[in-house]
């Protein structure tokens, strides 16, 4: 028969430092975990607004086709339906994701269109992204502001797309 050796009360469980080692690898490793979840969560919604600002982009160039013009921004109410002269061009215009941003809709004088919104990912280097924003036309210091009317945060516009012919000026560093 095998008998089984008792260990000491001062050899029994883990020392103070051994399970200091592990919490602190434990919480390096949530912290990555959490970053890279977040990261995600904003791409997910960058990726919904380029969507949007495409889905609009169309239904404007639909617009265009049939009225040989762009609508002014009255029409385009995000939240609202986009019709005109009892067409239905989009059933529902999309809202910003972020509680705090909304799109824009600008039409310059020369009758071109650009559609706005803000961008969380600051590694985002695509088309139509400038991560310090795009001046206002007409402005070399003032930026577009995606900003909801009332939020207590700022958004800065940082993706464009438009008419075929648009082209903002991206701000510098």
């Amino acid at each position: 028969m095998i008998k089984l050796k008792r260990k000491n009360s001062s050899e029994q469980g883990f020392s103070l430092l051994e399970l200091m080692i592990v919490i602190i690898l434990l919480g390096v490793l949530a912290s990555l975990i959490t970053n890279t979840f977040v990261n995600s969560l904003k791409k997910s919604r960058d990726a919904r607004r380029k969507a949007d600002i495409k889905e609009i982009k169309n239904a404007i160039e639909m617009f265009y086709a049939d009225n040989n013009f762009y609508p002014t921004p009255t029409y385009l109410n995000f939240g609202s339906s986009f019709e005109y002269n009892g067409k239905v061009y989009m059933k529902k215009l999309p809202q910003d994701v972020s509680s705090n941003c909304s799109y824009k809709y600008v039409l310059d004088n020369e009758g071109e269109f650009y559609l706005l919104s803000t961008i969380e990912n600051t590694q985002d280097e695509s088309p139509g992204v400038s991560q310090n924003g795009y001046y206002v036309i007409g402005s070399s210091s003032t930026k577009y502001d995606c900003s909801k009317s009332g939020a207590s945060s700022s958004c800065l516009c940082k993706f464009y797309d438009g008419s075929p012919n648009a082209e903002l000026t991206p701000a510098g560093n």
